[in-house]
């Protein structure tokens, strides 16, 4: 019959034959290993990798290793070889049955097991997850095969429904029911669960890209990240304050416009002629500010190998030596663009040594974190807009640099800075050295602003978060005025004095 269907010259007979193959195609696989696969959660605006690193066959099954990530064990330490999201191992059986086995922590744990039925038929059931501590499992159910559009492609795709049930097998409610897994023929699982947060926090990921050939969103390359064009615009705020906070300031301005990409050296490395506009305000002693202003060309070169990390897949654990000390393990993500990273859809960025520092003596057993200052070391990079920026808040440290406006091609984001403003912010020479003071510092609910006598009132004075939001605005017109700032959450903040003629200067403090 179904060499008749095949060879047969009739349009009615070959279009029955080909919904009657939708329905009963066998040949769907969970696992994919051409490639790497990227899955995105829309809630968190997250995204994971799934490569298959290594598969070992036994008799009737077949067992694949996905890449590893860093884990945090059962006994309080994290291990960098820990399972892949996806579980410790996927077995296949020859039935076309497949498992993805998940220790809860580490290995003889018992492992959850979730159950995946390739060559389900339209209407068949199964337990897809059987719960430990209650005799409730949850139900898996072949609810549709038919065609799907993803990526611009078609492709045969099955709809495998999720409801729990109690003993009896009557419905329990639960937030995994009504969600769906999708099984594409072609390429493999398109949605699906989190395994290793099943019963912490559910989320399910869609697939949004591969390599091999590259189709949708994939990991950045150096390339894409600082692929700058002619006539790009990219505006810059920032602020080095590292450790010092009570002792010396610096922030400014940087305006980079890109004037000519040059070939690199080698293939190692991106130059480019940059239009640069900067001011920088300097104070290394309390109340004495430098502002440097210029406007030059300069040349600017990435160097692809100063970024190992840019060939990690998100969460691929990434160890380094350091000096001839112990290893500091990095974890590397990957998402989308978000209001409170850049405020404009459809920029893909990649976050770098996102978490803490894991140190560890003995690096195959145990690696436990290691705070200094609270700082956090994550760097941002953007597709088309290079980088690193950056956001760090500590107790003693405070460090920016972030967009606040780009212009790439006919796309343009977030509020220009003006050179000619960059250029003509100064402070005469009389008010260099007047000393502004703010105490105690760190404040409690109230601070002491002290203005020299020498200076003219009122003072007016800006105080804005340490990303550069304006908190509150005030004139000074006493010269030691005591100022109520218990309305301010705990953080490290700026004084902005704004003078008459139009210079200002800096001062850091700390609330409480």
């Amino acid at each position: 019959m179904n060499s008749l269907f095949r060879y047969s010259i009739c349009t009615v007979l070959f279009l029955l034959c080909y919904n009657i193959s939708i329905v009963s195609a066998q040949n769907y696989s969970c696992i994919k290993t051409d490639a790497s696969y990227y899955f995105y959660d829309s809630t968190s605006q997250a995204i994971l990798a799934a490569r298959i690193d290594s598969v070992a066959v036994a008799g009737n099954e077949t067992r694949y290793f996905g890449m590893k990530q860093i884990r945090q064990t059962d006994y309080g330490c994290f291990i960098p070889n820990g399972e892949s999201w996806m579980g410790e191992y996927v077995s296949e059986s020859s039935n076309g049955i497949f498992q993805f086995v998940v220790y809860p922590f580490s290995p003889p744990d018992s492992a959850n097991v979730f159950t995946i039925k390739s060559k389900g038929s339209l209407g068949e059931t199964w337990h897809f997850y059987n719960y430990h501590t209650i005799n409730h499992y949850v139900e898996a159910k072949v609810t549709q095969i038919s065609l799907a559009n993803f990526w611009g492609i078609s492709d045969s795709v099955k709809t495998i429904s999720l409801q729990r049930k109690n003993a009896l097998g009557q419905n329990v409610s639960d937030p995994i029911n009504g969600q769906r897994i999708l099984l594409s023929k072609n390429y493999g699982l398109i949605r699906l669960p989190k395994f290793d947060d099943f019963n912490y926090n559910l989320a399910f990921y869609d697939l949004c890209g591969k390599t091999n050939p590259v189709t949708g969103l994939t990991n950045q390359t150096f390339e894409e990240i600082f692929d700058f064009q002619p006539g790009d615009e990219f505006h810059i705020s920032y602020d080095n304050s590292y450790y010092n906070i009570l002792y010396w300031v610096e922030t400014g301005s940087i305006i980079h416009r890109i004037l000519e990409r040059i070939s690199g050296y080698n293939g190692d490395t991106l130059s480019y002629k940059i239009a640069q506009c900067k001011t920088t305000a300097l104070s290394i002693n309390v109340g004495q500010v430098t502002i440097t202003n210029s406007s030059d060309t300069i040349l600017v070169n990435y160097v692809k190998s100063y970024y190992p990390s840019f060939v990690l897949e998100p969460k691929e654990p990434h160890i380094t030596r350091l000096w001839d000390g112990p290893f500091e393990l990095n974890n590397n993500e990957m998402g989308l663009s978000t209001t409170n990273v850049l405020d404009i859809a459809g920029i893909p960025w990649k976050l770098t040594d996102a978490i803490w520092p894991l140190w560890s003596n003995d690096p195959q057993q145990c690696f436990s974190y290691t705070m200094m200052d609270d700082y956090d070391n994550s760097a941002y990079f953007y597709t088309g807009l290079g980088g690193p920026y950056h956001y760090h808040l500590g107790i003693n440290t405070s460090s920016y640099r972030k967009l606040v406006y780009f212009k790439k091609g006919s796309v343009s984001w977030g509020t220009p800075l003006d050179c000619q403003t960059i250029l003509h912010t100064s402070i005469p020479e009389d008010k260099k050295l007047f000393k502004i003071l703010i105490s105690p510092n760190p404040v409690v609910n109230s601070a002491n602003i002290t203005i020299p006598e020498t200076m003219q009132l009122p003072v007016n004075v800006e105080f804005t978060s340490i990303s550069g939001s304006a908190v509150l605005s005030i004139e000074i017109r006493n010269y030691n005025q005591v100022v109520d700032l218990s309305n301010l959450p705990a953080g490290i903040y700026l004084a902005r004095f704004l003078y008459e003629d139009g210079s200002v200067s800096f001062e850091k403090f700390i609330r409480q």
